[in-house]
């Protein structure tokens, strides 16, 4: 995050409220009624065709005193396709446009955002692990209550 960036900080804000709100209602079932537009499944993308990582921000743009942040970016460009197939669990795709988790990757935006920051863990441990996108999808949307 730059220093004087109010865009970012209430962008990294908005995702820790959004973390913490997640993290209080783990457990105790939905937050929101059935029916509810917010309580409908996520919409994951589907990859785009010979995307690649090449707008991922490199090690040399992150911060080097964040080893989360660099663990996520390099999941990030191993494996760019994966991500593009998942949206993000944060409020980035009404804010800022992100079509999928790995356009979040390609700004500087989930250095400051736990909820990118967890989903690209998770989705990068589960495809190592050997799963598909339909099942780090379907892991994704039950650890992030969708």
């Amino acid at each position: 995050m730059r220093e004087g960036d109010s865009t970012l900080d209430r962008r990294g804000f908005v995702c820790r409220l959004a973390a913490v709100a997640l993290a209080a209602g783990a457990g105790r079932g939905p937050l929101l009624a059935a029916g509810s537009a917010a309580a409908a499944p996520r919409h994951h993308p589907d990859p785009r065709p010979g995307i690649t990582a090449s707008r991922v921000l490199t090690e040399a743009e992150l911060p080097a005193d964040d080893a989360e942040s660099r663990r996520a970016f390099a999941i990030a460009r191993a494996r760019p396709a994966l991500l593009d197939g998942l949206a993000c669990v944060c409020s980035c795709v009404d804010t800022a446009r992100h079509r999928s988790l790995l356009a979040c990757y390609e700004t500087s935006h989930p250095t400051s955002c736990p909820g990118c920051l967890d989903e690209a863990a998770l989705a990068g441990r589960l495809a190592a692990e050997g799963r598909d996108l339909d099942e780090v999808r379907r892991a994704v949307d039950e650890a992030f209550g969708r």
